[in-house]
């Protein structure tokens, strides 16, 4: 059995600075065809777990609402990251719109909540409205007794710049007693948008399925697991070096760009 994992699919982003309307609407449809397009060649998964953001604004246009309508039809599980649920609790997000409109059919994960199959489980811990609730929600999940343990978060990792209450930040200690002291097998991490690898591939930052502004341009990839063999492997989905320019002054003003 395999299982798809990915995060920060960031539906409706919206950049000004330096772009064109035909450059933003571009990036918008890319966005949501990059991630339709990881669901649907990789038929060869049982599950679909997004790990936060899905939408990139709390409220959005119908259009985009459309657009996570059918992402979320074809997840197992998507849980909150702090895009989707930062603005006013009265309010009700994009997210929980959806959520509530599937109403029992919903794979949307507002609150800590875990995914059992019979040789794993996974652990979502949704964000959370600061960090003592992070951490209380976090510590509090226990492991499966006999399976592989796979924790899903959406926070910042060993962040020096984490350093707002509503920054959500797991240390690198905190990471390392998850992982020998309460016994989880892998810890997956939405949030931040490069990927990265710790602790011998027992920790894995996903990073995002598409750049979405200048500091992230970088290889992207999902992560399949197989419950046969126990690990992960990852596929790339975007190659930054066949997809960006760098260019000297000299080259942009007489139009000598690289052939891709």
């Amino acid at each position: 059995m395999k299982s798809l994992f990915f995060t920060d699919p960031h539906l409706g982003k919206v950049l000004h600075s330096h772009t064109t309307p035909s450059s933003r609407e571009r990036l918008t449809n890319s966005l949501h065809q990059q991630v339709m397009a990881l669901l649907s060649a990789r038929e060869d998964c049982d599950h679909a777990f997004c790990l936060g953001d899905l939408f990139d604004r709390f409220s959005n246009k119908e259009n985009i609402l459309a657009q996570g309508y059918v992402v979320l039809d074809n997840l197992n599980i998507c849980m909150a990251g702090n895009h989707d649920l930062i603005a006013d609790a009265k309010d009700t997000s994009s997210l929980q719109f959806l959520s509530s409109f599937l109403e029992g059919s919903s794979p949307v994960v507002l609150e800590p909540f875990s995914y059992e199959e019979d040789k794993y489980t996974v652990h979502f811990v949704p964000h959370c409205i600061n960090q003592k609730a992070f951490d209380d929600a976090v510590y509090k999940v226990k492991p499966s007794k006999g399976k592989v343990n796979i924790l899903c978060l959406h926070c910042n990792y060993n962040s020096d710049f984490a350093t707002q209450e509503i920054s959500l930040n797991l240390t690198k200690e905190g990471a390392k007693f998850l992982l020998e002291e309460k016994g989880f097998d892998y810890i997956l991490i939405g949030h931040e948008h490069n990927a990265a690898v710790h602790f011998g591939g027992k920790l894995i930052i996903l990073g995002n399925t598409h750049p979405t502004s200048f500091h992230d341009i970088s290889d992207k990839f999902v992560w399949v697991y197989d419950s046969n063999k126990k690990s992960f492997e990852k596929e790339q989905i975007y190659h930054a070096d066949q997809r960006l320019w760098r260019l000297s002054v000299d080259d942009f003003m007489t139009g000598d760009f690289p052939d891709k």
